[in-house]
């Protein structure tokens, strides 16, 4: 049991340093576009960035959350197929670190601000699924 609780701990700590810059660098971007909304007086490109920087930063938060999830149910029990939930989450996160779609948008952004969060969906997906795997012949 406490080996599956170090397993836990590692992977939320794993996440929270991957998330750590991200997050930081998306707050960071959603207060300078609310500044340059204000300088601006509300001119429709300062709109698109603060909305854009929202829903990125609501992403970001998404995707920790679910990382952090599955940080929990890998600590209650553990299985092999884990791992590629884990990788997922790993490449989201470094898909997020390696592109820095926090900066304003110029023609069209880096990424789409749902990506992250499709793809942590997706592997908290696979992980109900292998967590509570389905019974044949229930019904419910």
């Amino acid at each position: 049991m406490k080996h599956l609780n170090v397993i836990g701990i590692t992977a939320a700590i794993l996440f929270a340093g991957l998330w750590a810059y991200p997050l930081a660098r998306a707050i960071a971007g959603f207060r300078e576009a609310q500044d340059y909304f204000r300088e601006t007086w509300g001119s429709i490109n300062a709109s698109n960035d603060v909305d854009f920087s929202f829903w990125l930063l609501a992403g970001y938060l998404f995707s920790l959350t679910a990382a952090f999830a599955f940080a929990l149910l890998l600590s209650v029990r553990s299985r092999p197929w884990m791992i590629l939930p884990a990788a997922l989450f790993v490449i989201v996160a470094g898909e997020v670190l390696w592109l820095r779609p926090e900066g304003p948008i110029v023609f069209f952004p880096v990424m789409n601000p749902w990506h992250p969060v499709v793809i942590s969906g997706f592997a908290l997906a696979i992980t109900a699924q292998i967590f509570y795997p389905s019974r044949p012949g229930r019904q419910g």
